[in-house]
Formats: structure tokens, sequence, C-alpha cells
């Protein structure tokens, strides 16, 4: 008994230590957007809930979604809205260009902004917790917040199909949807990977 009483006072202590740290992390969102103007706000009223901070990159829309990002700044946590300079006027995919470059980019505006863990999601997913309550959302922030430098929160992924009842089993996976920074890195493209797309975050490399 009083060896568990004494533990006791060593998890209490513990936790008011933990819990003091944490408070000092800013989790942000990363979210490239390109040409999703109407999946866009149901992807922010679940992140809404989850982080601090929302900063989103028109990562070289043709429809607006950029601008509208802005309209909706004042409904949601967004901080920053900006275009992604690295746009090409190319007419064949990817017309977008280098994602390397949007990513990277997008990395530094979540760090302007005072981020030290990061999600990333694209505009056309949705983050579900549990039953999406408030107090869901609390405690994944909680527990992604406690990821020490260098660390990657994976999640399951499932691809809906026709309606939200309808899910592909064989799109099913697991994917990468948060990390705590690491100061001095970037994205990078390993031979192996499409060209199209770079995976969220495995390929956060330390800057020599």
């Amino acid at each position: 008994k009083i060896w568990v009483f004494l533990l006791g006072i060593a998890l209490s202590v513990w936790e008011l230590e933990t819990n003091h740290q944490i408070s000092k992390y800013k989790l942000v969102a990363l979210i490239p957007v390109r040409d999703e103007i109407d999946y866009f706000p149901v992807c922010l009223r679940a992140l809404n809930k989850l982080v601090h901070s929302i900063v989103v990159l028109d990562d070289c829309s043709r429809d607006g979604t950029g601008e509208y990002a802005k309209f909706l700044a004042n409904q949601f946590r967004i901080e920053r809205v900006e275009r992604s300079p690295h746009c090409t006027h190319r007419t064949t995919p990817p017309f977008w260009g280098d994602e390397v470059l949007h990513r990277n980019f997008l990395l530094e505006l979540g760090r302007s902004v005072g981020g030290s863990h990061f999600v990333i999601i694209d505009a056309d997913e949705i983050l579900a917790v549990g039953g999406c309550q408030n107090n869901d959302f609390a405690s994944l922030r909680e527990h992604m917040l406690r990821m020490t430098s260098g660390d990657i929160f994976v999640m399951k992924y499932i691809t809906l199909w026709g309606s939200v009842n309808r899910m592909r089993m064989d799109k099913s996976d697991s994917k990468a949807v948060a990390f705590a920074d690491q100061e001095g890195t970037e994205y990078l493209r390993r031979s192996r990977d499409d060209r199209l797309h770079i995976p969220r975050s495995e390929l956060l490399s330390v800057i020599p």
C-alpha cells in the first residue's frame, strides 16, 4: 500500500510536469488545397476541434479555393493562407509543379506561426475520432502533443465509396497524419516515389 501511494504521488507529479510541457506546444494543421472548394469546409469542421491553428497552402488552384479559404478564416482557426510560389503554367500533370517544393513551403508557413507539432491532411479528407465530440478531439490533441521531436502519428485511413456508409476494402490503409517537428528538416523525394505525390512525413530528413 505504501508503494502504491508513493507511486500515485510520482505519477501525479509526472502528469503535472507533462501537462505543463504540453501547454507550451502548438498543434498546427497544414493543408494543401488544389481545386477542392466543395470539400474544404467539411475538412475544416473536424480540424477546428483538434488544432490550435490552421495554415492553408493554395497549391495552384484554378477554382478559387485559395480565396475561399481566406473567406472561411473568420469561421475556422485559419491563421495563414498563402499561394505557393512554385506553381507552374503547365497544362499537363503535374501542372501544379514539384510537390516537394510545395510541401517544404507549407512546412515553413507552419513554423512561421509557431507550430511545434503538425497535422498533415488534404482538403478532401476528414479526420474522425471516436464519436467526433469535442472531448474526443481534445484527447487526440493531447496524445499528439506528447510526441517528441521526430515522432510520427499514424491513423487508419478509410476510402469512402459512393456514400458515408460504404468504403473500399482494397483501399483501407494506415497513414501518417501528424508529426512532432524536428529542427533543420525538409521533405525529400526518393527515386521510387511516383512523379505526382510524395509521402506526407516519412521523408522528413535532417538538412546536413
